[in-house]
């Protein structure tokens, strides 16, 4: 994937911003949004992405809700209901790169060269 979107970067965090269109839609940085899914492809996978099919099941998002400042009531206390607004905010900015990762992965799999290609033949002889 980095091929196609160089400027990707999986080495630091980058939080996925989402942004309204002018028609409506929504849309992201592709650069961002790789770089964002080969780090938590990454971190719960590790550099062979060996079994990625199964890792997509099971990938932690829980690096996007960290460091995040809590909001304090006018009593100096960590106000849950705007700490639930921020959660939410930052999930629905996880949606979008997330659902993207197929026409990524799609795209990253059209790159690959296969030049050592074995005859029919040769691979049925083994």
């Amino acid at each position: 994937m980095q091929n196609e979107y160089s400027e990707a970067d999986a080495d630091e965090f980058i939080m996925p911003d989402v942004y309204t269109m002018p028609d409506g839609g929504e849309a992201i940085d592709d650069e961002v949004a790789v770089s964002f899914l080969i780090r938590i492809i990454s971190v719960t996978e590790g550099d062979k992405w060996k079994d990625v099919e199964a890792t997509l099941g099971l990938l932690d998002f829980s690096e996007c809700f960290d460091g995040i400042d809590y909001d304090l009531d006018s009593d100096g206390d960590i106000d849950p209901w705007k700490q639930v607004y921020r959660n939410e905010d930052i999930a629905l900015n996880l949606v979008l790169p997330t659902t993207k990762v197929s026409e990524y992965f799609s795209d990253w799999i059209d790159t690959i060269e296969i030049s050592d290609r074995i005859s029919k033949k040769d691979a049925l002889r083994g």
